[in-house]
């Protein structure tokens, strides 16, 4: 619901799920509402004030490094039949997140292989063991379209060391004066 609203005689607050019966069989109804903790009103018409929603387009970036926590987030999402896409950060130029993502998730990692593809601190970097294909960073081309995409509303989750990609002087687009 977007709203509250008083429905069958009960206030729902804003939040609140609405969902169809449509064909799912009664047997498999009362199965899901034995383990709910909240009572469920039923009715007959959608409420003028719900709004249909979806299961968003994932991104889930991962390098090609020692990745535990995108390990970890692509096995909740596989265990629970969440869709996503993983995104190496050497993509980010050539992705158009707009049009593809909803919302883009950054495990922890490193600023500096998120960025450059390299382990690094303070200026240094180390020289890698891997591939060259599997050393590209997001750059500066990608991080730019990173802020586009979140200045046309997307959304980012971020935790642990790559919230580092979000610190410093980046600047978010002022959606009603269209500035920053």
């Amino acid at each position: 619901m977007q709203k509250d609203a008083d429905i069958e005689e009960k206030r729902v607050g804003e939040g609140s799920f609405v969902i169809s019966a449509g064909s799912v069989i009664e047997d498999a109804w009362k199965k899901l509402l034995a383990d709910l903790t909240v009572e469920p009103i039923f009715i007959d018409n959608k409420p003028a004030t719900a709004k249909k929603i979806s299961m968003p387009r994932i991104a889930l970036v991962e390098t090609s490094f020692h990745d535990m926590d995108a390990g970890w987030t692509r096995f909740v999402f596989d265990t629970y039949k969440i869709p996503f896409k993983v995104v190496k950060p050497g993509d980010f130029s050539k992705t158009d997140f707009a049009s593809s993502y909803d919302v883009v998730i950054f495990p922890s990692s490193s600023k500096s292989i998120l960025m450059s593809g390299k382990y690094g601190s303070a200026g240094s970097y180390y020289v890698s063991s891997y591939a060259p294909q599997f050393t590209k960073g997001i750059g500066a081309e990608g991080m730019k379209k990173m802020m586009a995409f979140v200045d046309a509303g997307g959304t980012t989750i971020s935790w642990g060391s790559s919230t580092a990609l979000f610190e410093g002087t980046l600047s978010i687009l002022d959606e009603k004066t269209r500035s920053r």
